[in-house]
């Protein structure tokens, strides 16, 4: 796009410039992305006004290459000061932009106000317009102005260090409401861990509303607030269910997330019965956490043994037919006991327990799990006895069909559980374990014969 409102360099100058970049790519350096970013550095360093600039290089090829720039601005410079430095980062941009340099993005940062940079004059004056109306803002740690390169108007978002974030919406939606271009644009506060946000215009009162009606009957740690959303975090674990039930209204016009305590509800239909399961759960063991909503509950716990305990419990409700359901250790648990993890539609989630707890019962079993019908047996240093003694221990519980998958070390053989000889033959590529544990698969499976001739 032509940069001749602002600099004498000729559009015919410019296009031999880029022609002869593209064709004698020699001429660039051959770490391209972080040899121009020195470059722009270099170059924008030098120009009144600039504190500090840095361009971020990758260099995927020889004399090829990405950057970014950033240039951090005095404070107190002048809008025309602004202007100039603002003009130069594009024109460096359109001069420099080629077949073998992609400049990816471009920020400017005056003061608290940080903004993105073009290669069009026009579209950064009117950035800049905007970046006027509100350096003037005190008690923000951070203005940024958003283009979000989709035709929308340009938004605003800011953090304070605490504070109401409703009223800091209300301040920047005032800074920038006399100028229609400006309007209705996307706005978002934060203060302390607490954001709200407006697609355009004030904050709809319902909104405002809802939030103080949780804030009302619990301590809100964080929570995120708009027009499509409703997420809140509580101090107490206590609190969720009930604030969750107040919020059930909300989830018609947006989505609802309530967190307590490590238990993340997604209020997204009506939760007594998923509620149900989980309590059936935490009667049983301790939960360290869980995920839930209208139709389905993942249960987290200390170690596989609580896993298969709160599985038991739950497969013992009758709260929750057709509820997708999961129980498994907390991820990087540390290991207590074996491995277990059952999870299915709540209809299957019984015969799933009985399967997992009679592999784990199995001495050289490490590790089981049951999930969407997919079993995973761990079997360190198998041998034709132990796959025997897991085949024996699984023969009740397997129905022809079942997806089987058997670890060991680093090998592992998976086939489908049908009645009759199994044949499991090398595969292209597997390795060496691979096909040793693939024969001591077939071979124990045959001599067991779990689902019969």
């Amino acid at each position: 796009m032509p940069w001749t409102q602002i600099t004498r360099r000729s559009a015919v100058a410019a296009l031999v410039g880029m022609l002869v970049g593209t064709t004698l790519v020699g001429c660039g350096p051959v770490n391209a992305g972080s040899g121009y970013g020195s470059r722009f550095e270099q170059h924008m360093e030098a120009l009144p006004g600039v504190v500090d600039a840095t361009g971020g290089g990758q260099n995927t090829l020889p004399f090829s290459g990405s950057m970014s720039g950033r240039v951090e601005i005095a404070a107190d410079v002048d809008a025309t000061a602004l202007r100039t430095i603002t003009d130069e980062m594009g024109a460096w941009w359109v001069d420099n932009a080629s077949a073998s340099l992609d400049i990816t993005s471009m920020d400017g940062v005056v003061g608290s106000v940080s903004f993105p940079v073009l290669p069009s004059r026009v579209d950064n004056e009117t950035t800049l317009d905007l970046v006027a109306l509100v350096r003037p803002l005190t008690g923000f740690t951070a203005i940024e102005v958003v283009d979000h390169g989709d035709g929308d108007q340009l938004g605003l978002t800011a953090q304070q260090a605490e504070g109401d974030p409703f009223a800091a919406v209300g301040v920047l939606e005032a800074a920038r409401a006399d100028d229609p271009r400006f309007a209705r644009g996307s706005v978002s506060a934060t203060a302390g861990d607490v954001t709200v946000r407006s697609d355009a215009g004030s904050i709809d009162p319902e909104t405002r509303a809802a939030y103080d009606s949780v804030v009302s009957v619990a301590t809100v740690t964080a929570a995120d607030v708009g027009p499509d959303r409703l997420d809140v975090t509580l101090a107490d674990r206590d609190d969720g269910r009930a604030v969750a039930d107040l919020l059930s209204d909300e989830a018609a016009t947006r989505d609802v997330t309530v967190t307590a305590g490590g238990i993340v509800r997604t209020v997204d239909g009506p939760l007594d019965r998923v509620e149900g399961l989980l309590a059936a759960a935490t009667s049983s063991v301790g939960v360290v956490a869980a995920e839930l909503s209208a139709s389905a509950l993942e249960v987290r716990t200390a170690d596989g043994t609580d896993a298969l305990a709160a599985a038991t419990a739950m497969s013992a409700s009758d709260a929750g037919a057709g509820i997708d359901v999961r129980s498994l250790p907390e991820s990087g648990a540390a290991s207590v006991g074996k491995y277990a993890a059952v999870g299915s539609d709540s209809a299957d989630l019984g015969d799933g327990v009985d399967l997992v707890a009679a592999l784990v019962g199995v001495d050289e079993v490490e590790a089981a799990s049951l999930v969407d019908g997919e079993l995973s047996v761990s079997v360190p240093g198998a041998t034709i006895d132990s796959l025997r003694a897991v085949f024996t221990a699984a023969a009740p519980h397997l129905e022809p069909g079942s997806s089987v998958t058997v670890r060991s070390g680093r090998a592992d053989a998976d086939f489908v559980a049908e009645p009759g000889e199994l044949d499991l033959p090398a595969r292209a590529t597997d390795t060496d374990d691979d096909s040793a544990l693939r024969t001591l698969v077939a071979d124990a499976w045959n001599a067991t014969a779990p689902l019969g001739r």
